[in-house]
């Protein structure tokens, strides 16, 4: 064996490959290695056998003097995200999450709640949390939308109804795919320009029938993915002035910055009076 002839006592080796093909490692060892091991000795040598490039390695389990460690192919994508968010009154109806999922995907989630306060974040907070324990067991997203609206309208009497604003984007690929119920447009910043994705489906948990629309796109190193609640907007005289807002930001303005910037200009066309609550999220791809 490779690694025992670099000096590392490793006992059961699995190499798996999933449906596109990505591999992922699981190494046996008899004890737990130094950092500078795994990235200078095991690293290497499985880069080596496969031929494809692979990432700092978590740990999958640790017992009885044996570790196992975990290796997966590099993604050519990474994520840096920003997020600005404000209640209307105490606690926010709205609920994000900003998740690694399986399969080198990240996601990013928005949910808000009908009305505001506890009732309305309890809603939106279940149905964020949903969403990434189903994406991340391998559910397909419309599939978990689907179960998630079941769930809501089961409990319909208590008028339960809450958006779903969903992006996830495969690390390896740059593919994006967006779902979106009852939730405002988002917005892909990339060199041409600005491009914004809409739908018209309603809320989840309004009728048993859900209409899942998913909208596909490409993003690459540089560019940039807007989502916001419906308090963010200000339509009267203003129309639009979100996606001119992304389209003049300079194209490597930090997420966190940009995602002030868009709450704060809000803030400012409202005079200052906040109407709703309000989230923002910016996500901006980089080299994996």
């Amino acid at each position: 064996c490779r690694l025992e002839a670099r000096g590392v006592a490793a006992g059961d080796l699995q190499v798996t490959q999933d449906r596109e093909g990505r591999f992922a490692v699981l190494v046996s060892l008899e004890s737990k290695p130094e950092p500078e091991v795994c990235v200078n000795v095991i690293e290497p040598v499985l880069k080596g056998v496969l031929g494809v490039p692979l990432k700092a390695p978590r740990t999958a389990g640790c017992e009885e003097g044996r570790c196992t460690l975990r290796f997966c192919q590099q993604e050519g994508l990474a994520v840096k995200a920003g997020f600005a968010c404000g209640a209307k009154n105490g606690e926010s109806g709205d609920n994000h999450g900003l998740h690694h999922i399986s399969c080198g995907k990240y996601m990013a989630a928005l949910s808000d709640g009908m009305g505001t306060g506890h009732r309305a974040s309890r809603e939106s907070g279940a149905i964020v949390n949903l969403l990434s324990d189903f994406l991340d067991a391998g559910f397909e997203k419309e599939v978990a939308v689907k179960l998630i609206n079941s769930i809501m309208v089961m409990k319909s009497v208590d008028e339960a109804f809450a958006t779903v604003d969903m992006c996830v984007i495969d690390l390896y690929t740059g593919e994006v795919e967006f779902i979106k119920n009852g939730a405002e447009p988002s917005y892909i910043r990339g060199k041409k320009g600005t491009e914004t994705v809409r739908a018209a489906s309603l809320p989840v948990g309004i009728m048993s029938g859900v209409e899942v629309q998913s909208f596909a796109h490409r993003v690459e190193p540089g560019d940039t993915i807007v989502m916001v609640s419906d308090g963010v907007e200000v339509r009267e005289g203003h129309e639009g002035w979100i996606r001119r807002m992304v389209d003049m930001c300079q194209r490597n303005m930090p997420p966190q910055e940009l995602a002030e910037r868009i709450m704060e200009k809000s803030m400012a066309l409202k005079g200052g009076e906040a109407d709703d609550d309000r989230t923002v999220i910016v996500l901006q791809m980089e080299e994996g």
